[in-house]
């Protein structure tokens, strides 16, 4: 079920991102002003991230708490698997500053 759920938002963002790229190329042919969709690939670049770091946050702090029931004492090594899964949306967060003030 979260396969097609996956599937399904994946197609969706393609179809967003076509037709922006559609009305790009058309203002280009025809000379006009191209619509400004800065604002939607500054959204997008900080959802996507945050969705896929909850995703890996989920799985691997499930497995951590399973593998911490077993061996107390790689607490620490779980930790840090669990902040690199996090690191996605940062990367992401980080991304869109640059989109903001660079670009």
């Amino acid at each position: 079920m979260r396969l097609k759920q996956t599937l399904i938002a994946l197609a969706l963002l393609s179809v967003v991102m076509l037709i922006s790229m559609g009305n790009i190329a058309f203002a280009q042919t025809t000379g006009q002003s191209a619509p400004d969709y800065r604002g939607l690939w500054i959204a997008l670049t900080v959802g996507i991230p945050a969705i896929a770091g909850g995703f890996a946050v989920a799985t691997t702090g499930s497995s951590a708490i399973s593998a911490l029931t077993e061996k107390p004492e790689i607490s620490g090594t779980v930790i840090i698997i669990v902040a690199l899964a996090e690191g996605i949306a940062i990367y992401g967060l980080l991304v869109a500053i640059l989109l903001i003030f660079v670009g």
